[in-house]
């Protein structure tokens, strides 16, 4: 196994993806407030990193990747005499699923086990005839070329056992490292393929949604990589490989897993991000549920997320109301909306953007009463002020003057709100 001091430099290689967005952060706060990571401090970076300038070398192969179903392993055993290690018992199991394959060594001391699941697998070599010798070293396992797994014991055991698990950890960290950095490519890749989707005409996307959807599972199936084959003492690690993966199932559509992954995150490091994506990820499960019951229980668990990380720091918790009024009111939900964007005013006053949408949710709901041939608007409470607080909040920022065109418009129906009949056919 990996040694603890032994890390990912998430903090480097995260960042870098970041800036390559060319501040697509701005419009993704626009669509949906954010989903956000930290970034790993301290003595948790790992050295070795492959460059980021690599990435996009990376990228080119992720098709290849992701085609390869199967892998292999192979290698020579040398007996402490100097010789082939004949009928040698070499068992290949695998971590994940308890599976194992037992192979003996040739004449020549080599084995080989052929149309193995990618992952993560200990190989343990066992003479059965003797029954004192015993050794297993963990190797992650993937792609078409399969691994090389040997071993000479032609030396003093001790020292042989020392240097071999030495390669073994410097090959596990080599795995660890590329299936991170490989995910990350993905990522990489699946956000230009959403830049070019939003501009790309409608007959011309399915080739382009084929690639983003192939992105999402192999960036889904190194961050699992990643994370089987990093030591469990690794714990910041872990929560953010998680928090990895909890973005890119968000992205594809799969948000119970994305709730699942998140937290796990979130149990292993509580950061107020991952309560932020967390949120996010339940309330889409929430409106993708058909059950009404189970579209409500999802939701509340969101907004309990929400006030845990309201807790923990009341400008997060303001972005996570505002992540599920935003939701809501795609959704066509203004009434459930309103409650959401009302909470995100109440714990981050300043924020205009929440002032405009609140106000917008609360025009929806306008009551119409009629009587005889006059309608009357009956308007909420506080939507005027929101707009207001809208201007206020950020008087030269994008939202004031949007919200500056609604007020004048609820100026001009301020005689009594009342429109009859006849008004509304000539309008």
């Amino acid at each position: 196994m990996l040694s603890a001091h032994r890390r990912l430099n998430l903090k480097g290689a995260e960042s870098a993806r970041l800036e390559k967005k060319n501040g697509s952060e701005v419009a993704r706060k626009l669509r949906d407030n954010g989903s956000q990571h930290p970034n790993v401090k301290g003595d948790a970076h790992m050295r070795r990193l492959i460059p980021i300038c690599s990435i996009p070398a990376i990228v080119l192969f992720l098709a290849t990747i992701a085609a390869a179903q199967t892998t292999s392993v192979s290698g020579q055993i040398i007996a402490p005499n100097g010789t082939p290690w004949v009928d040698l018992d070499v068992i290949i199991q695998n971590t994940a699923t308890g599976q194992h394959f037992d192979v003996k060594t040739d004449k020549d001391g080599r084995y080989t086990e052929q149309g193995l699941s990618p992952g993560v697998y200990k190989i343990t070599i066992y003479d059965r005839r003797s029954k004192w010798f015993t050794y297993s070293e963990i190797h992650s396992l993937h792609g078409p070329q399969g691994k090389e797994v040997s071993a000479n014991f032609s030396k003093n055991i001790e020292t042989a056992h020392s240097e071999a698990q030495k390669k073994a950890e410097d090959n596990e960290f080599n795995n660890l490292t590329a299936h991170f950095e490989t995910g990350l490519g993905a990522m990489y890749d699946s956000d230009m393929l959403r830049r070019q989707l939003a501009t790309t005409p409608a007959d011309e996307k399915g080739p382009l949604q084929d690639k983003l959807n192939s992105d999402y599972q192999t960036a889904i199936g190194e961050f699992q990589l990643a994370e089987q084959a990093d030591s469990p003492s690794d714990v910041k690690n872990h929560a953010t490989i998680w928090g990895h993966l909890g973005e890119v199932y968000d992205y594809a559509g799969q948000y119970d897993d994305a709730a699942n992954a998140y937290q796990r995150a979130v149990a292993l490091r509580p950061e107020i991000v991952y309560y932020q994506n967390l949120s996010k990820a339940q309330a889409s499960s929430a409106l993708a549920q058909t059950d009404p019951k189970v579209t409500e229980q999802k939701l509340a668990d969101a907004r309990a997320t929400c006030d845990k990380a309201a807790v923990l720091d009341p400008a997060t918790g303001a972005k996570c109301w505002k992540n599920i009024g935003i939701l809501l009111s795609n959704k066509g939900d203004m009434t459930d909306a309103i409650t959401g964007l009302q909470k995100t005013t109440q714990l981050d006053p300043k924020d205009a953007q929440a002032w405009l949408l609140f106000g917008r949710a609360l025009l929806a709901t306008v009551e119409r009463k009629q009587e005889g041939n006059v309608v009357t608007s009956v308007f909420p409470p506080g939507t005027a002020e929101a707009f207001q607080h809208c201007i206020d909040a950020d008087p030269n920022g994008p939202y004031a003057s949007q919200a500056k065109e609604v007020l004048d418009g609820l100026a001009s129906m301020s005689a009594g709100g009342k429109t009859t009949l006849a008004d509304k056919k000539k309008n």
